[in-house]
């Protein structure tokens, strides 16, 4: 059975670190396939070893990508792979003796858990930031209060943007305290264009009585990005991406071609989504469905399945015979809605551009 399946949520978009991906998938897919429980002590270790020297081969040539580029959570990164050694010499020792209950179960489990989260959470991160590392934001919320949220717009705290350079962004507080986010956590900062800078505007950088002139300046009132520092007094962010309007803050679309169940009643058919938010998404079916229903969809995304009660919007007739239709979530959980919203903001190369 596998174990481990590979899908475009896991592309990082470049080809080396995609097929040392692929490799290390195929590794315990295949492993599991040919064992099961019973497999001996021996045989196990083997693998674990093996496994293991194709991360360190893979972390080498990661690890250089990111220094080569400057990345801000470098040493981060590298803890974890150091913290994945510490574990796996842990795992062999106990496997050698006899503690574990199910050796089997538990290197496999290990090994698709650290797969799914460290790349999808962590690798991608790396790849976001790379695309958009030479991409300028304006500054002009230098020197003004904002509001830092998490994703599920729950307040963080208030503090001033002190700097501003390419998409990196430099927040002081005065709460005293470590705030409840961490390294690698997407958040949201929103300030009000119309509230005054605390410094003076620079020569590049006009006062805001000549802002009439420079709309596109107005409506930068909002980006999310990466933490990479955070402390009681300052943090520091990478990857911010603007937020153009309220829409673009609810709706973080992405396109995609993912395979959906649809449930109308009782009865369940095929179905397909082609764009997907944090509020709705857009699904082919052949099916008919009336305006205002209530049905249920099930997809996959990252190995994370969600079935969720969704509202019929609207509906476009497609050239091959299907429909399109507007469909909002009804009620996804607050953790569920965290999962996709992390899905959408690595899947989004070009959201600092406001194109969906």
């Amino acid at each position: 059975m596998q174990i481990l399946a590979w899908s475009d949520d896991y592309s990082s978009g470049n080809l080396k670190i995609d097929v040392h991906h692929k490799t290390l998938f195929r590794m315990v897919n295949s492993f599991a396939e040919k064992h099961d429980e019973n497999v001996p002590k021996e045989t196990l270790l083997t693998f674990v070893d093996n496994l293991w020297e194709y991360c360190k081969f893979h972390f080498i040539a990661e690890e250089d990508m990111m220094r080569n580029n400057n990345f801000p959570l470098l040493d981060h990164h590298v803890n974890l792979h150091k913290s994945l050694e510490k574990l796996v010499i842990t795992k062999k020792d106990e496997i050698s003796k006899g503690i574990l209950k199910n050796p089997f179960a538990e290197i496999i489990r290990l090994s698709t858990d650290w797969l799914n989260d460290h790349i999808a959470r962590y690798d991608l991160a790396f790849f976001s930031f790379n695309k958009n590392k030479d991409y300028d934001l304006s500054k002009h919320m230098i020197g003004r209060m904002c509001e830092i949220s998490t994703m599920n717009n729950e307040l963080v705290c208030v503090g001033t943007i002190e700097s501003i350079v390419k998409n990196e962004v430099v927040i002081s507080h005065n709460t005293g305290m470590t705030l409840p986010i961490e390294l690698n956590d997407i958040i949201k900062v929103s300030s009000s264009s119309s509230s005054p800078p605390l410094s003076s505007p620079t020569e590049e950088e006009p006062p805001m009585k000549d802002m009439a002139a420079a709309p596109e300046r107005r409506a930068f009132q909002a980006f999310i990005a990466i933490v990479y520092y955070c402390s009681p007094d300052v943090v520091k962010l990478f990857n911010a991406s603007i937020i153009k309007t309220k829409n673009d803050r609810e709706y973080f679309r992405v396109k995609v071609d993912m395979a959906a169940a649809l449930w109308i009643g009782a009865e369940s058919f095929p179905a397909t989504i082609v764009d997907i938010s944090a509020t709705g998404m857009k699904m082919a079916a052949y099916q008919p469905i009336e305006l205002c229903e209530t049905v249920t969809v099930g997809f996959v995304v990252q190995n994370n399945t969600f079935m969720e009660s969704c509202k019929i919007l609207r509906a476009v007739k497609q050239v091959d015979g299907s429909n399109c239709y507007g469909v909002s979530f009804e009620s996804m959980s607050e953790k569920q809605s965290g999962k996709l919203i992390t899905f959408l903001f690595n899947k989004q190369a070009l959201i600092r551009q406001g194109i969906f």
